[in-house]
């Protein structure tokens, strides 16, 4: 029933294992942001070192990479006797909150027709680098030199993210709108290069949908089957009926969820672990054009925009693999008080809803 799938998610993780250099420390922040920021933010190295097992993630990296996030002051960590558990710091905890709004959430549909225009004088030069990196965070194109803008940002929520920032104090922010409406394309072309980006979503776009046409398959083959009103969250069969805030059942020592399991209509299903895997490469990929992605309004993007579709497919695959691979990460994964917080009620929220129909 599910040899599609299963074999479309074996041909994602074998891509992402095959590339060189395994960048452990970005794969690390994605299991950070999408699976443990939810459950309190805090986990022992242990847990973290089981998890990423199944990414061809070594310990060792798995501990240079938490060393690295510590000393850029990402993570804390504290000791208990040989157990060590690392939690995100205030600031941490910041970044990933911008970052997971950014990447669960649907690009902007309403737009006023206004810009704000940011210009960067001569006297900021020399923290010009710095304040350039935080605005392509927050999606500004540069339209010219010392000229930055951007369609829904406004004035006071730009100020505020600079005000921390050297330099900031000389910058000038401006709100208007093109008279003729004939220049907002123009800006768009200057300031940004969709291309790249449309290449790099469909190349994404091409990679996980044969596991999402497998994830389809597989839950209208289990619908046929009579068992029972379908969930997207519920797509994948798991043993059980512990939730996603359910405590970890009693592991044996060396246990593993495997790679594929028997489902209860026949054939292969996904395993617990594998739909962690997936659904982890899945926002890991995504969230690296994402991120560079300046969330322009509809208005001002291509009838056929790719990145559209992009969102469409992880959001769909996202809800099809959350009960699965919140259910490995609660049997796997712990803090040196016991088992992770359970899921918050935002991250049910991502995506405009985990259990919506």
């Amino acid at each position: 029933m599910a040899e599609k799938l299963v074999s479309a998610s074996r041909v994602v993780v074998a891509r992402f294992r095959r590339q060189r250099p395994l960048r452990a420390g970005s794969l690390i922040v994605t299991v950070l942001g999408d699976s443990i920021a939810p459950r309190g933010g805090a986990i022992t190295l242990g847990s973290l070192i089981r998890l990423a097992q199944p990414f061809g993630v070594t310990e060792r990296l798995v501990r240079t990479s938490v060393g690295r996030l510590a000393q850029d002051k990402w993570l804390e960590s504290q000791r208990s006797g040989r157990q060590s558990e690392y939690r995100l710091t205030e600031e941490g905890r910041t970044r990933f909150a911008e970052a997971t709004q950014r990447i669960y959430a649907d690009s902007p549909r309403d737009w006023d027709g206004s810009w704000t225009l940011l210009w960067l004088p001569e006297t900021a030069r020399a923290h010009r680098q710095r304040i350039r990196d935080e605005l392509q965070w927050l999606g500004f194109g540069q339209v010219s030199a010392g000229m930055f803008a951007h369609p829904t940002r406004s004035i006071d929520e730009t100020r505020a993210r600079l005000a921390k920032l050297n330099g900031s104090e000389v910058i000038v922010l401006l709100r208007g709108t093109d008279a003729n409406k004939r220049g907002n394309h123009e800006l768009v072309k200057a300031g940004w290069d969709l291309s790249d980006l449309g290449r790099r979503y469909s190349q994404f776009v091409a990679s996980f949908t044969p596991v999402l046409e497998g994830a389809v398959e597989q839950r209208d083959a289990l619908a046929a089957n009579g068992t029972g009103r379908f969930h997207e969250s519920d797509a994948i069969p798991r043993a059980g009926s512990a939730g996603p805030g359910s405590k970890p059942r009693p592991r044996r020592a060396g246990a593993s969820s495997g790679e594929v399991k028997r489902s209860t209509g026949g054939g292969e299903s996904l395993s617990w672990e594998t739909a962690f895997v997936v659904r982890t490469l899945l926002i890991h990929e995504y969230r690296k054009i994402h991120l560079r992605d300046p969330l322009l309004p509809r208005a001002l993007l291509p009838d056929d925009w790719v990145g559209t579709q992009a969102y469409e497919l992880c959001r769909d695959l996202y809800r099809l693999l959350f009960q699965s691979a919140e259910q490995h990460v609660a049997q796997f994964a712990e803090t040196l008080a016991g088992p992770l917080a359970p899921v918050s009620q935002a991250t049910l929220r991502r995506f405009g809803g985990i259990h919506a129909e």
